[in-house]
Formats: structure tokens, C-alpha cells, sequence
């Protein structure tokens, strides 16, 4: 049986819609999507087995304070920190990585000047 999440499913399926229109503009706002999806269900994990926000906090040795935050604002979960949240309310963690096709390297200004100045330092031994 299917649980009522509380996000509306009408509205994401608008979004996706949104979002192949225009795959390009969206890509921080799927990154968003995933992080809120995560914090819905681990609030609805939480209500569903019965435990309040400091009751959980206890079971798993966090603070009730870093449960809102989970529950709120998951986008930094440790993954440590989700297999506790899973396994006190009777859950497991199934975790996919698919391919998209599409490599996006990180542009680090930090590292273009490192490989300038080895450039640099071998011409230099030259």
C-alpha cells in the first residue's frame, strides 16, 4: 500500500514536465528536488513508526535539533547518518547511481591556476 507522502505528486509530475522542456536551466533545481524528497521521507519514517523528533535524536545519538535539521534541510545527510535514521524506524537504504550521459567537470579556479604554474615550473627547468 502506497503511503501519502506529503509533497503533492501532481506538482512534481508538472515539474518534470517543466524540467524536460528546459534540462539545461533545471539542473540545480533536480539537485533540490532529490534533497527534498530525502528530508520528506525521512520526517514521514519518523511519524510513521511512531517516534517523536526526540525520541529518535536518543535511539540514534544525534540531537533533536539535528533531526529538524534532517527532516528540514537534508541536503548535507551523511550517508552514516541515514543508514541510523533508516534502521531505527525499520527502513533500509537502497542506493542507484545511473549513468546520464553527460560529463559535467568541476571548473575550479583553484586547480587552473595549479596547472599553470607547473607549466610554468617546466619550462622554467627547460
Amino acid at each position: 500500500m502506497k503511503k501519502n507522502l506529503h509533497y503533492n505528486d501532481d506538482a512534481l509530475a508538472h515539474l518534470e514536465e517543466l524540467k524536460a522542456k528546459d534540462p539545461e536551466g533545471w539542473k540545480n533545481y533536480d539537485i533540490g528536488l532529490q534533497t527534498f524528497k530525502i528530508s520528506v521521507l525521512l520526517k514521514q519514517f519518523r511519524e510513521d513508526s511512531g517516534l517523536n523528533q526526540e525520541q529518535l535524536a536518543d535511539f540514534i545519538h544525534i540531537t533533536k535539533q539535528a533531526v529538524s535539521k534532517l527532516e528540514n534541510h537534508g541536503e548535507d545527510i551523511r550517508l552514516s547518518t541515514l543508514w541510523k535514521v533508516a534502521n531505527a524506524t525499520g527502513h533500509k537504504v537502497a542506493i542507484s547511481i545511473k549513468r546520464t550521459g553527460t560529463v559535467h567537470p568541476p571548473a575550479s579556479r583553484h586547480s587552473r591556476g595549479r596547472s599553470r604554474r607547473v607549466r610554468h615550473s617546466r619550462a622554467q627547468a627547460a
